[in-house]
């Protein structure tokens, strides 16, 4: 009976099917043993009163069900308290922060959110508006291992990836997903691929890094389009380049690296080879050309071009893709092309009618060349006109 009423109590808090519930009390059998009007009724009705609804308890429910035997005044409550009044996230933010990571209602205050809270407001000296803002969004940040997880972390980002203090509070407020990643599954692994596959020097890290933290990040499988390693593999055999040439491309454009190979980058190459006649080296030598959108720039250009007669494969790739749309349809404009033609074509008249009226400088007289045959017999033995007669030869 008690067992009923239990799965009865937990359907009409969280709209749970009665499968649903009975998987969750094989997850949770401990809650069987609860105290159905001391745990779990007080439980499930102060999560409801901070807001959950039947979609965020059957969420938290199904992947936390240990908390409905939770205290809520010693557990529970002093856990949301912190997160309202110590870290600043909004009361109507919680039952979101409370979904996205149950785990806070179980991490210990005094032990781990209050000394991470510390950390990144002391010792990294994040603002706190802007870090209640991430952890809103980033809540498990406050659940890791100071220990273990975030003072290791902070330390490779400093001494390994060479990011500055300021940079580091960019990457936990922009990309907080790096600071939670694996320090030796992902981080390292992705800063050996930029330093031993790239051959990029520290300064150069540290430059790509500041721009974009999101590379250390990237999926290391190299199964998938978004690792590191797979998409400098993959602008490799594209532009025909070295490992080293395609860190140089990313020296000057960092965000190439973190680009969709099969919606961006394919696309935009095989366009620009194919197309638009470039050639590979033109794009490595200017790689801003791939982060240029190829339906609002690439294509509406070079169909003006052709459309004005211009000669395209005679301008560079900056020249096409750079300018502002404004600078662009003035420079490139039908006149103006036509302009150019013309002033080409005077300049070369000019060119040719100054090299005719340059007086040529007088042959310089030369030494008459000797004859081949000159000295090759001896005198007196083949010499004379009747060189030609055999010798006389004397009797006895």
């Amino acid at each position: 009976e008690d067992a009923e009423l239990l799965m009865e109590v937990l359907q009409k808090a969280s709209g749970m099917t009665a499968k649903e519930v009975r998987a969750v009390l094989l997850k949770c059998p401990e809650l069987l043993g609860s105290n159905l009007e001391v745990r779990v009724r007080p439980a499930l009705a102060y999560l409801q009163e901070i807001g959950l609804g039947q979609d965020a308890l059957r969420s938290v429910l199904r992947t936390s069900p240990q908390m409905l035997y939770l205290s809520v005044a010693k557990t529970i409550k002093p856990k949301v308290d912190f997160l309202r009044d110590q870290v600043g996230i909004p009361s109507k933010h919680l039952p979101a922060v409370i979904k996205r990571a149950p785990r806070l209602l179980f991490t210990s205050v005094e032990n781990t959110l209050q000394p991470n809270l510390n950390f990144f407001t002391q010792e990294l000296q994040v603002p706190a508006d802007k870090l209640a803002e991430t952890l809103s969004k980033s809540p498990s940040l406050l659940t890791r291992s100071l220990l273990t997880h975030l003072h290791p972390v902070a330390a490779f980002l400093s001494e390994e990836a060479g990011l500055s203090p300021a940079a580091i509070t960019r990457l936990l407020l922009d990309q907080p997903q790096v600071m939670m990643s694996s320090l030796e599954e992902k981080l390292r692994t992705n800063l050996t691929i930029l330093r031993e596959h790239l051959r990029l020097n520290p300064s150069q890290i540290s430059r790509i890094l500041t721009s974009e933290p999101k590379l250390l990040g990237a999926s290391v499988d190299t199964a998938l389009s978004t690792s590191l390693l797979t998409k400098a593999m993959f602008l490799a055999r594209q532009l025909s380049l070295t490992p080293e040439e395609v860190g140089k491309m990313a020296c000057v454009m960092p965000s190439l690296l973190i680009m969709s190979t099969e919606g961006t980058l394919r696309p935009k190459i095989a366009f620009l080879l194919n197309d638009f006649h470039a050639l590979p080296s033109d794009i490595a030598s200017f790689p801003q050309a791939l982060g240029y959108s190829l339906e609002g720039r690439i294509l509406p250009r070079l169909e003006h071009l052709v459309a004005s007669g211009a000669d395209v494969g005679a301008i560079s790739l900056p020249s096409i893709l750079a300018p502002t749309n404004q600078v662009f349809a003035k420079r490139y404009s039908p006149e103006a092309i036509q302009r150019r033609v013309e002033k080409g074509e005077d300049q070369k008249r000019k060119r040719e009618a100054k090299l005719s009226r340059v007086p040529r400088p007088p042959p310089v007289p030369r030494e008459p060349r000797p004859s081949p045959l000159q000295n090759l017999a001896p005198p007196g033995k083949y010499g004379g006109e009747d060189w030609w007669q055999e010798e006389e030869v004397e009797d006895g």
